[in-house]
């Protein structure tokens, strides 16, 4: 009777090192392998916030716009959690593998207004395992850096220069005062002027020498026009 004791001690005692074994080589390196396909992108997207509205005549409704922020985890295979993580709107959000969705997992943030919390957010996704065999705590993290909107990139300074200047962006993943701001646009401006100014002047001497060209193939037809004509004279005069 008491060895059945024992045994059952030690099962009781055994059982969760059984059950969360260390995962073998080949697991591991199966497993590397499989984060390493797991992608974080990201979307913006501005709708009407229907809880906040600026103006209202007869039955047209102008609401509030927000910022929404479309975050999508992809390529996460089974046993795979993800824990996410803002670095500045303390946003935080428990992920796990989703068969139905074929380990696509996707999450909207509503609480970015353009206009309040306009700041540059970095999101961090740390990748765990866990399976019957095998027991991961830190696979993988991966870093996510989602941009702020850009006031600046509705001055009429702007206009054409939409994702052509970093600096007249909508959204951008860095902070410049307005200073900097009119400093890079009007640098922008100039080089892009002196390059139509080159452009300009490499057009006029193509010109230039195209036309001196023909006007050289004129003369030159016109003096052995002349020459020819004169030949035949003399012979006619013999």
């Amino acid at each position: 009777m008491k060895q059945r004791y024992s045994l059952l001690i030690l099962l009781f005692i055994f059982l969760p090192i059984v059950a969360y074994a260390e995962c073998s080589n080949s697991d591991k390196v199966k497993y590397d392998a499989l984060v390493n396909k797991v992608k974080v992108n990201y979307d913006i997207t501005i709708e009407d916030d229907l809880n906040t509205i600026i103006s209202q005549v007869d039955d047209e409704v102008i609401y509030a716009k927000n910022r929404v922020l479309n975050i999508t985890i992809e390529n996460l295979s089974e046993g795979m959690v993800v824990t996410m993580r803002s670095e500045k709107n303390n946003h935080n959000e428990l992920f796990s593998y989703d068969r139905n969705n074929q380990g696509k997992i996707s999450t909207k943030i509503y609480d970015l207004n353009f206009l309040s919390q306009n700041k540059v957010n970095t999101y961090t996704f740390n990748i765990s395992l866990s399976t019957d065999s095998c027991q991961i705590n830190n696979l993988k993290t991966l870093y996510l850096t989602t941009p702020k909107y850009n006031v600046n990139s509705s001055y009429i300074i702007c206009d054409g220069l939409l994702d052509k200047l970093y600096y007249c962006n909508r959204y951008v993943t860095s902070d410049f005062d307005e200073d900097t701001f009119f400093n890079k646009v009007n640098e922008y401006k100039d080089e892009q002027q002196k390059d139509k100014t080159t452009k300009e002047q490499k057009q006029a001497n193509n010109f230039k020498y195209i036309l001196i060209g023909i006007i050289s193939l004129v003369v030159i037809i016109l003096v052995i026009t002349i020459i020819v004509i004169r030949k035949r004279m003399k012979r006619k005069k013999k």
